[in-house]
C-alpha cells in the first residue's frame, strides 16, 4: 500500500486515508519520500486504537470524527461526498441581491 501512495504522489494524484492501515501505509511512504505527505488527506478520525497519532504524526487533521472501529473505506466516501457537496455549493450557488439580506 505505501507503494501505491509513492505512485499517486509521483502522478500528483491525491488521496484519501480511510483507517490505520492506510494510516501506517502513508507513514512509510511519506518516510521514504516526503514528497508524498503533499498528496494524502485523512476522510475521517476511527475508533481505530492509535488513529489519531497516527494522523498527527503524517500532520493530519479529518474532517469528521467517526466510531468506525473497522474501516472499509465508508469514512472516505463520507468525507469525499461532502467535499463535492462543498464545491458543488460554491460554485452553484447564485448571490443574492444585496436587498434580500438586509435588515430594513
Amino acid at each position: 500500500m505505501a507503494g501505491a501512495i509513492l505512485q499517486a504522489a509521483a502522478l500528483k494524484v491525491p488521496l484519501m486515508l480511510d483507517g490505520a492501515a492506510s494510516c501506517l501505509a502513508a507513514l512509510a511512504a511519506v518516510k521514504y519520500n516526503a514528497a508524498a505527505a503533499d498528496y494524502v488527506f485523512a476522510g475521517h478520525v476511527s475508533a481505530e486504537a492509535g488513529m489519531e497519532e497516527l494522523l498527527q504524526k503524517l500532520g493530519l487533521s479529518a474532517p469528521l470524527r467517526l466510531d468506525i472501529k473497522i474501516c472499509r473505506g465508508e469514512g472516505a466516501i463520507l468525507a469525499l461526498s461532502l467535499l463535492d457537496a462543498g464545491i458543488k455549493a460554491y460554485k452553484e450557488m447564485e448571490l443574492l441581491p444585496k436587498q434580500a439580506y438586509m435588515l430594513r
